[in-house]
């Protein structure tokens, strides 16, 4: 744990296993970790690194999303093309959705009713809709698209594609695709900011570009330190 303004670190947390996907409850009360080894996903307590009720099993965990309530946890099960949806308050599954092959990052449309999944393996987004948690399109976007973020006015959907240097933008209405933006090299983390900016992680060429989703241009890039890969923004 990190103290973001410092620059610090705060705290150390043991999770046995192998730690891969991360989400935060809204209000701050409850970390959600995957475990790739132990192919579980358990709820611990961000003070004490405690675990919070029983694990979930999910063979193998990928990405993972909450709602904005912080009730419903979507878990990308890499491996089984599917995503597991996890009852957060009980901490036990209620539901799973089909997905591509090899589904690694999630994200969801502002009302929470779209979940967006990056497959890796099959090149495209499949889009579910949350609430009967059927597919409602398939959309292809090209080769090892690791990463997803939908803007904050869920106009558009952004994909990284790793091997290509650069992302994809999907039109949230119509689910149209409608082009690449150009970035650093093996983009991969993909954030949606508040201002309608996206942020995208470069993990080869080490730095961070910003783009305009609605112009498909870069408006800058920043070097950071070697092999980034996942971003997270503070709320203030």
């Amino acid at each position: 744990m990190i103290d973001g303004p410092a620059a610090r670190v705060v705290a150390r947390l043991d999770q046995p296993g192998s730690p891969f996907g991360i989400a935060a409850a809204p209000d701050g009360a409850a970390l959600y970790v995957g475990d790739w080894r132990r192919g579980e996903v358990v709820r611990r307590d961000p003070r004490t690194g405690e675990a919070m009720g029983p694990a979930v099993p999910v063979p193998d965990p990928a990405g993972l999303v909450l709602d904005r309530t912080g009730g419903r946890l979507y878990v990308a099960d890499r491996e089984h093309r599917r995503v597991v949806v996890i009852d957060t308050a009980a901490m036990r599954e209620v539901g799973t959705a089909s997905a591509g092959e090899g589904p690694f990052a999630l994200a969801l449309s502002p009302d929470d009713a779209r979940l967006y999944v990056a497959n890796v393996r099959s090149g495209d987004v499949t889009v579910i809709a949350t609430g009967t948690l059927t597919t409602l399109s398939t959309v292809k976007v090209g080769a090892m698209p690791y990463g997803v973020a939908v803007t904050a006015d869920g106009r558009f959907v952004v994909v990284s594609r790793q091997h290509a240097g650069a992302v994809a933008v999907i039109a949230a209405d119509g689910l149209a695709p409608l082009g690449d933006v150009s970035v650093g090299r093996y983009p991969e983390g993909v954030l949606a900011l508040a201002d309608g900016r996206v942020a995208v992680a470069n993990w080869f060429s080490g730095d961070l570009s910003f783009i305009d989703p609605q112009a498909r241009r870069e408006l800058a890039r920043l070097p950071l330190a070697d092999g980034p890969r996942g971003l997270a923004v503070a709320l203030r």
